[in-house]
């Protein structure tokens, strides 16, 4: 008669410590694991929006219109991280409400200011708003109402409103947003274009730069609660993404009219 093995306690002891040593680095592969895939998740949908608004602006700002006389455009970089553009540009009749009959429409983008300081606004100013000294007609030339440097300042009111109507939120978590404007320059050394100096900023440029800044929602959420020190910028610098687009414009329109 054959004896039966049997398991001792300190043999099953160790196997069920072998057992739930196996378990528990299963247990971290896989949550690894996942935590990988949410993060990639988040980074492939950052890039994607990133995109999106970055072709919508270099589109917009590629068709940028120009008339003899001079039309109101503004960028605005006196905050660094918070740029503003101002513009008019050219878009297809088809796209415009049964009301419009000009192609012509005039855009802002900007990084939003107080509640909105982390967002990235788009704001629409057409030709079916015709009302008294801010009609539409009056900030094209030629000028009789107004000078060239008032329709620019009218202009940025009216663009700065962030009413639901003519404002759009393209973006959120964004942590910075600047164009950089560059001027074409005679060839020196090798150059051929240059930034341009604040005081040339209505004038429309050669090439712009559009740096747009931003964080994925649950690195953005933990960053903005954080207090301000050497911890947050250095937690800024580790999980912010930073997209460039050269938009080029040439130099058709290269003298600026005050």
């Amino acid at each position: 008669m054959m004896n039966k093995h049997k398991f001792t306690l300190v043999e099953l002891l160790v196997a069920l410590g072998v057992f739930a040593v196996l378990l528990v680095m299963a247990m971290r592969f896989f949550s690894g694991a996942q935590r990988l895939c949410g993060a990639t998740d988040r980074k492939n949908n950052l890039y994607a929006d990133a995109r999106v608004a970055m072709d919508l602006m270099a589109t917009l700002i590629q068709n940028v219109y120009y008339s003899d006389g001079g039309v109101p455009f503004l960028i605005d970089q006196s905050e660094a991280g918070s740029g503003k553009i101002y513009f008019p540009t050219h878009q297809p009749l088809n796209d415009f409400p049964e009301k419009a009959t000009s192609s012509v429409r005039f855009y802002s983008f900007q990084r939003g200011s107080s509640s909105n300081a982390n967002k990235l606004n788009m704001t629409v100013f057409a030709n079916d708003e015709d009302s008294g000294s801010n009609a539409f007609c009056l900030f094209f030339p030629p000028y009789e109402d107004k000078t060239l440097a008032q329709a620019r300042t009218d202009l940025v009111s009216k663009l700065d409103r962030n009413d639901a109507e003519h404002s759009a939120v393209l973006l959120d978590n964004v942590t910075a947003l600047d164009f950089v404007p560059y001027k074409r320059v005679a060839e020196v050394d090798d150059r051929r274009i240059a930034k341009m100096e604040s005081d040339e900023k209505n004038i429309i440029p050669f090439v712009i730069d559009i740096r747009l800044s931003l964080m994925d929602k649950t690195n953005f959420d933990l960053w903005k609660d954080m207090p301000i020190g050497d911890a947050k910028d250095n937690f800024l610098r580790q999980h912010e993404y930073t997209f460039t687009r050269s938009v080029f414009i040439g130099d058709r329109w290269n003298t600026g009219v005050e």
